[in-house]
């Protein structure tokens, strides 16, 4: 069967199954009533994956949420429905673009960074000779993210936003320990200033919301939070992109910085947390 015969085939059994509205009431059952009309003779989580990313009309919202929650089945999903981006030979920022525009981003710190490690892999796979590992690509995206947001909120004055000096010095050492080029850094500052990446979310149910202005830029380190690290002995930190998990305090610092967290993205069991952003969705804009 070759790819048009294929979504055709897919899309008749979405029609089949009434499963575009079902799907946007509740994800969970509908997947479980497709997979039981599954007559592919493949994996379910190929069949939805393809599904999601090739059927028009599916809730973007839905979509989002669905492909970025953690279980097992969720994540190999979340794997396939990636695999269906064609990034190859795009530009970065296209590529982000061109990935964001798919869905809408959730707006929860650890689904966030969930998508974002998965857009990572696949441009890293589509583009091996651009970074040294995916560790950049996901670092680099999630700054990205930041400089966008900080570039066109308008709650951040003039006077307070990243400059592009600011943006490429937050950035050094990303690439496996090395520097990236300082004309491409320079290159993805100018693309994302002018022309705003512009998320599927707006404000309201779901949102991003960004913490602005945190005291220190640059890198964002996870640590064990002090709460816990008595009971369970020294831990040390670990150098990761944006996104919190349960009992991590988040931080913009440099890495060899051992201050204590200045902007805290707390997880759903924590909604009391500090930064300026409401109801614990996701962290910081790298403004300093």
């Amino acid at each position: 069967m070759d790819r048009s015969d294929r979504i055709k085939k897919l899309a008749e059994l979405v029609g089949s199954s009434s499963f575009v509205s079902k799907f946007k009431e509740n994800a969970d059952n509908a997947i479980k009533d497709l997979c039981k009309r599954n007559q592919f003779g493949e994996s379910h989580h190929v069949v939805v994956g393809d599904i999601l990313f090739h059927v028009p009309g599916i809730d973007s919202t839905a979509v989002g949420n669905y492909v970025s929650d953690g279980n097992s089945f969720n994540s190999l999903v979340l794997e396939q429905y990636v695999a269906n981006f064609d990034l190859t030979g795009f530009g970065f920022d296209d590529a982000l673009r061109k990935f964001l525009s798919a869905f809408r981003l959730p707006g929860e710190a650890q689904k966030i960074e969930r998508v974002v490690a998965a857009f990572a892999r696949q441009f890293h796979r589509q583009n091996p000779g651009e970074f040294r590992g995916v560790d950049t690509a996901m670092i680099l995206a999630y700054s990205l993210i930041m400089l966008n947001t900080d570039a066109h909120n308008p709650a951040v004055p003039k006077s307070k936003k990243m400059t592009k000096a600011q943006f490429v010095r937050n950035n050094r050492g990303i690439d496996d320990g090395a520097d990236l080029p300082a004309w491409l850094l320079e290159r993805l500052y100018d693309n994302m200033v002018y022309n705003p990446i512009r998320f599927q979310a707006q404000r309201g149910d779901g949102d991003i919301l960004l913490y602005t202005r945190p005291l220190k830029a640059g890198w964002l380190r996870k640590q064990w939070d002090h709460r816990h690290a008595a009971s369970s002995g020294p831990s040390s930190p670990v150098m990761r992109p944006l996104a919190s998990r349960p009992r991590f305090d988040s931080q913009f610092s440099q890495p060899d910085s051992d201050t204590l967290p200045r902007a805290v993205s707390p997880d759903s069991s924590d909604r009391s947390g500090g930064g300026g952003g409401g109801g614990g969705d996701v962290a910081a804009s790298a403004a300093s």
